[in-house]
């Protein structure tokens, strides 16, 4: 990864941008899928990563899940 200062630094973001693309789908748990993580993604970015380059990175990966749920879901 580029501009990342540790190397811990992309495999956070890597576990963080699955994380928000495996819970997107519902808002709320049931049997057959997780809760929405992306508040709890954008904490431990905020918290952990500290660079607005990322917070740009999730939310655009948030807008295109969301547009692909509508779109197709």
């Amino acid at each position: 990864m580029f501009l990342l200062r540790k190397p811990q630094t992309g495999w956070v973001l890597l576990g963080l941008i699955g994380l928000m693309a495996a819970t997107r789908s519902h808002h709320f748990g049931s049997a057959m899928s997780l809760p929405d993580a992306s508040l709890a993604v954008f904490f431990l970015a905020g918290l952990y990563l500290r660079s607005y380059w990322i917070l740009a990175l999730l939310l655009v990966e948030a807008g295109l899940l969301d547009y692909l749920a509508i779109t197709y879901g």
